[in-house]
């Protein structure tokens, strides 16, 4: 049996030892998105079993073990969720994962404390971002893409020098590049649930304009990734794209704006042939 140390949590290797490839991965899933619910772990970890009925067993057969080893922890705020039991709730790693994970990762960033109870507001922005990510998966399952990268907050934070010599932080909600047939496409995407302003959503516009006018991206990738604003209905996007077309610092051919229920068919049509493309 694995032994704890002088403060009742497991070390690394003895974590190490109790771990199967697929908890490594929920706990790396964890790691990146920061919360998800018992669904979105279905999605992402046992979607490939003989039956749903399953897969919501085993999925929350292992969300309970590694909840007992002390490297989950669950909030005690039911989401929804089909099949009930641990799929209704949002997951997070404990002190013991959240450890492992930054010890065994390279270029892991700070830790996060457990005590940390987000807002609503917060909790239901992270998991509409975790929801696009697996969309994406979901869509590379079916071989119509290829994901060669995806980053999440905070290494996809970009700091750059505007022209006029000031540092500024360019904060995505999700970067990817993804591979189609004919296409390599990258993406800066923002999750937009209609709590923010629309003069808050243009000046997050104008912070982009800023950092692809520094070139710091195209140096690295030859282009600019498309800026896809993903926003909840079609009026909002109608309201979004008027005022990028009025705000004469922008240019309109650096964002793309997608109602959120029609986010796979946006990715289904880049991965056209006739319609892929790089960036800007």
């Amino acid at each position: 049996m694995s032994q704890p140390n002088r403060k009742g949590t497991l070390s690394v290797a003895s974590i190490k030892l109790l771990l199967t490839a697929r908890d490594r991965a929920i706990l790396q899933s964890l790691y990146a998105h920061k919360f998800l619910t018992g669904s979105q772990i279905y999605n992402l970890h046992f979607w490939n079993h003989h039956t749903y009925a399953s897969g919501i067993r085993a999925c929350n057969r292992v969300l309970g073990r590694l909840r007992g080893h002390r490297l989950i922890y669950r909030l005690e705020r039911p989401m929804g969720g089909v099949g009930g039991g641990s799929s209704s709730f949002v997951w997070s790693l404990d002190a013991a994962g959240d450890r492992f994970e930054r010890r065994t990762q390279e270029g892991a960033t700070t830790s996060r404390s457990r005590s940390f109870v987000p807002t609503t507001m917060f909790l239901l922005h992270t998991l509409a971002v975790a929801d696009v990510h697996i969309q994406l998966i979901e869509t590379e399952r079916s071989g119509r893409i290829k994901i060669i990268e995806s980053q999440f907050e905070p290494r996809n934070w970009r700091t750059f020098l505007t022209r006029n010599g000031s540092q500024r932080v360019l904060k995505p909600d999700l970067f990817v590049s993804l591979s189609s047939a004919d296409y390599d496409d990258f993406f800066f995407i923002e999750v937009d649930r209609g709590t923010e302003s629309i003069p808050t959503l243009i000046r997050k516009c104008l912070l982009y304009e800023a950092h692809r006018r520094s070139g710091d991206e195209q140096e690295r990738l030859e282009v600019y990734p498309l800026v896809v604003w993903l926003v909840p209905t079609a009026a909002r996007r109608d309201l979004l794209q008027k005022s990028i077309d009025a705000e004469k610092h922008l240019d309109p051919q650096l964002f793309s704006i997608c109602v959120s229920d029609d986010f796979r068919a946006f990715i289904d049509q880049r991965s056209e042939p006739q319609s892929g493309g790089d960036g800007v």
